[in-house]
């Protein structure tokens, strides 16, 4: 039997930084869990890896890198302080893709890059789910929304016959990023009542962890029960949801 291949996943989730990457890592990591042959190693911050849970296959071996110690360098020495050498590292992080492929390449390991900057040239595989350049000559460049990595939850979908007629009440899902440092939740509520509201319901999806405890967390939590209960003439019916498995809470409902 040939041994499994390595792949060292590396992205972030935060308070900031929002849980998208995350989002779409995970859906990597699962299709590699369901293919079999692989061992998966996740590669995050600290704030990410209180987050593991709530989007990741359970029992994924995670490196949580400390403050300060996150840059590519950084990340490839805790790898190899485990005693793991990754054969492919799979990028889905912003700011410092040329480092990583400099890394990469030193370390003999396969670079794939989910590439929504254009900031790759010299990964083996690069993929612009946004269109984007041609990429390097000779490179594998993969280009447009066919390629963008997508949970089970959501391809399930396709295969689905839509929930809903046109004489049900529609449903709208608002989810700015799993955290919304800015509460934008709150100002799109309040928005969707000046559009009479009163039409259709609403979920809004938060994470829990660390980014649904930051300063502006219990105030914002405060204001969305508020709305979400609220019985102004024209107001959406709302529900608030802080889903451990937020990733997946939404599309199982």
């Amino acid at each position: 039997m040939s041994a499994a291949i390595r792949v060292a996943i590396r992205a972030d989730a935060g308070t900031a930084l929002g849980t998208g990457h995350f989002a779409r890592a995970s859906a990597v990591a699962d299709a590699l869990a369901a293919a079999g042959g692989t061992e998966v190693m996740l590669v995050t911050g600290e704030e990410g890896a209180a987050l593991v849970p709530a989007y990741f296959p359970s029992g994924i071996s995670v490196v949580a890198l400390k403050p300060g110690n996150t840059d590519p360098a950084s990340s490839m020495e805790a790898l190899r302080r485990k005693g793991w050498a990754p054969d492919v590292v799979y990028l889905d992080q912003y700011g410092e893709v040329p480092c990583w492929e400099a890394q990469a390449a030193e370390a003999g390991a396969g670079l794939v890059v989910l590439d929504d900057l254009d900031a790759a040239s010299r990964a083996d595989i690069i993929v612009r789910p946004h269109g984007g350049k041609a990429g390097p000559a000779g490179g594998i460049v993969l280009r447009g929304p066919a390629h963008l990595p997508l949970s089970r939850h959501v391809t399930a979908l396709a295969d689905r016959p839509p929930p809903r007629t046109l004489a049900t009440r529609p449903r709208l899902n608002i989810c700015f990023g799993g955290s919304d440092p800015t509460e934008e939740t709150a100002k799109a509520l309040r928005a969707l009542a000046e559009l009479d509201g009163s039409s259709f319901d609403v979920d809004s999806d938060r994470a829990t962890g660390p980014v649904d405890s930051g300063p502006s967390a219990p105030a914002l939590m405060s204001q969305l029960r508020a709305l979400s209960t609220s019985t102004v003439p024209g107001f959406p019916r709302a529900s608030t949801h802080r889903n451990s498995r937020i990733a997946s809470g939404f599309w199982s409902r």
